[in-house]
């Protein structure tokens, strides 16, 4: 007996693939950038996640603990400055901002607005 008989339903075509359904989980998420000379090794004082250019290259991701707290991060230069994209659920959004502020004391970390993330992308 065939073991997919079962699951057969009239007018099925089991030729098609399977529905694929999209979940927009964006507003889950705090995003922040982290970009510079010296932002791989502000990340590493707050993950275990290998940052090495061979290990998490340009345009590459991984999941990790960040600052205690799971966090996607995202590998993407910008204008051939290292940058990271950062996704931590957004319920940790104050505490990570604080965490990375505090980890790039020592590089003299600051905020920056849109326009100068937008003259990067040039």
């Amino acid at each position: 007996m065939d073991r997919f008989q079962g699951l057969q339903t009239a007018g099925a075509d089991l030729a098609l693939p399977p529905p694929v359904y999209v979940t927009e989980v964006t507003s889950v998420y705090a995003q922040f950038l982290l970009v510079g000379p010296h932002c791989r090794e502000v990340l590493s004082t707050l993950t275990s996640l290998n940052l090495s250019e061979n290990s998490l290259p340009n345009l590459s991701c991984g999941q990790s603990s960040l600052a205690h707290v799971h966090a996607i991060i995202l590998r993407q230069d910008l204008q051939g400055i290292p940058a990271y994209q950062l996704l931590v659920s957004r319920e940790y959004g104050e505490s990570m901002w604080e965490s990375v502020l505090h980890a790039g004391h020592e590089f003299h970390l600051s905020p920056f607005g849109l326009q100068a993330q937008q003259f990067l992308k040039v």
